[in-house]
Order: C-alpha cells, then structure tokens, then sequence
C-alpha cells in the first residue's frame, strides 16, 4: 500500500492531481499607435520629440533587452529595463533626416513579451538645406506662422491650441479636438482656483 500510495505522489508531481492550475504569469506588450507620421524637415535639422507610449498589460514584469530605431531617427525614454505589470513607459522618437526625400524606418522593441520584437512603422520627408521648408505633420500640434502644416494639412484652431488636420477634415474631428482642449484648459484652470477655496487655517 505505502509503494503504492509513493507512486500516486510521483504522478500527481509530474502530472497535477485535481485542483486548478497556477495561472502563468506572462507579459503583454503594446504600443499607443502602430505607426508615427512626422512632417518634413531639413536635412541635418531635427523634429520635435515624437512620444509614443509602452504598456505592459501582462501579469508579469516586462523586460526590455533593447530599443532600436531606423536611420534617419532616434530615440530617448524613461522605460529602463522593466516595466511592472500594469505598468507603462513613454519612448520619444525624433527625425533627424541625412538624405533627402521620403523616409521610413521602425521603432523597436526587445524584450520578453510574447511576439517581440514589438514595432511602431516611422515616416518623414527629408528636405533640401537650402529649402528652408520645414512643415508640421497630420495631429501634431502647429504654431500658426511655423512651422506650416504639410501639403494638404492645414492649422485647425483648438481653442488656445491648434492642431494639422486635413483641410478636408469634418467639422465633428475638428470639434473633437475643441472639446478636447477646452477640457484640458478647464482642469488647468479647477487646478490653479483649488488654493483658493481651501478653507484659511
């Protein structure tokens, strides 16, 4: 009976008797959007930073081994080499162009989450020194005289903010982003009147 009884403990060591399984703790990588769009830029001049977020949905730690992008572009973050469970990061990209022309490249990410390398498509245009042509890209926010939005784009007022939006955008994407910024103008505002309110000791 004993030699039996031993034996059963060996299977159920190896197998699993009864009862439910620990769940696997894994990570799960994603990035805020699949692709950047930046505008144009001189050749040797630089973009603004481009941020895109890192999340780890995942119910493990996410371990990053490396970030990489293409040529033309780079790359600054605060993601370190981890990132908790529930957890995110923001990676800022920037186009820097060496040639001139229509450029793409990706955005890279190693790490220990199923299906990596993780990656976010770049693009950009080069433009001539001389051309003096800088423009904003499509959803980035423009200054009203520079730089221009690109071909095709135009300035979108936003309450105190403006955005490049396709000069054939609807009314409703435009009021999108009003109420977008009113909103965040709104906080700001609750924000600086809170001191106020708060009863004199």
């Amino acid at each position: 009976m004993k030699v039996q009884n031993s034996f059963l403990v060996f299977v159920c060591l190896l197998a699993g008797c009864g009862g439910s399984p620990t769940p696997q703790r894994v990570p799960t990588a994603s990035f805020s959007a699949n692709n950047l769009t930046f505008g144009s830029e001189n050749v040797g001049s630089s973009s603004e930073p481009f941020p895109v977020t890192l999340t780890n949905s995942g119910t493990a730690a996410l371990t990053i081994s490396q970030i990489t992008v293409s040529q033309n572009f780079s790359q600054t973050s605060d993601c370190g080499t981890s990132v908790a469970p529930q957890g995110s990061c923001t990676i800022n990209v920037t186009l820097t162009p060496t040639a001139e022309g229509t450029l793409t490249g990706t955005l890279s990410v190693s790490d220990n989450a199923p299906l990596s390398p993780q990656s976010v498509t770049l693009s950009g245009t080069g433009l001539p020194v001389s051309s003096g042509g800088r423009c904003t890209g499509r959803g980035m926010e423009c200054p009203p005289q520079w730089p221009p939005c690109c071909p095709g784009l135009v300035c979108a007022a936003a309450s105190v903010r403006a955005f490049c939006e396709p000069a054939s955008a609807s009314s409703s994407e435009v009021m999108e982003l009003l109420q977008r910024d009113q909103n965040a103008l709104r906080e700001r505002l609750l924000d600086l009147d809170r001191p106020r309110r708060e009863p004199s000791r």
